[in-house]
């Protein structure tokens, strides 16, 4: 949460106004999305609206309320399958990148636990649909978190606390996305081009 309202904050951003998809729908995942939405209560927003503001997607896809056997935790989140019905699927589910690209979420959190699920596919289309959404990849250990380690290739700004490896953070450096991911954790600045190539510790 600290982050997200460093994100909002640095932008002069109200929770009301923000749409949330969490990739990984366990209570961790919910339960964060529990906390913006209260949050975003808290700013003028009725629970419906709250409510109608956050998608989950899970290893199933998109939570939408014709599955079978929801947990009680995801049920408030789970969109109605007649809102999706004419959404692209794979199969009987709607994946992460379709979901980005049809809701433009403003924050996206990652609390999945699957390596590299933050594709350069997924980071791009988030980018593209809104200016300066906040990318949350929090999973823990390192060698699940959802963002890839490929070398970036190019741009520059500050990069948050997943490896700076990450061919995702190269795609927020270009479009500018913030990158603040965890509290008291050291963000770090690299410049790729034709004078230098060596990351630099931001202040």
């Amino acid at each position: 949460m600290a982050a997200v309202i460093s994100g909002l904050k640095s932008h002069r951003r109200s929770f009301s106004d923000q749409r949330l998809v969490v990739f990984g729908a366990g209570t961790a995942g919910t339960g964060m999305a529990d906390q913006i939405h209260a949050a975003m209560v808290a700013t003028d927003s009725t629970k419906a609206d709250a409510r109608a503001r956050i998608w989950l997607v899970d290893r199933d896809g998109l939570v939408t309320d014709d599955m079978d056997a929801l947990p009680d935790y995801q049920q408030a989140y789970a969109r109605p399958a007649s809102e999706v019905a004419s959404w692209k699927r794979h199969g009987r589910r709607i994946e992460l990148l379709d979901v980005v690209e049809r809701v433009k979420p403003t924050i996206l959190i990652g609390t999945s636990t699957l390596h590299n699920a933050f594709t350069e596919e997924v980071v791009t289309a988030l980018a593209r649909g809104v200016e300066r959404p906040i990318l949350l990849p929090l999973s823990n250990p390192t060698s699940r978190i959802e963002v890839s380690l490929r070398t970036p290739s190019g741009g520059a700004t500050a990069v948050p606390s997943w490896p700076p490896e990450s061919r995702a953070a190269d795609r927020i450096r270009r479009y500018g996305l913030p990158t603040s991911a965890k509290a008291a954790t050291p963000c770090y600045t690299r410049a790729w081009d034709s004078e230098r190539s060596s990351p630099e510790r931001a202040a």
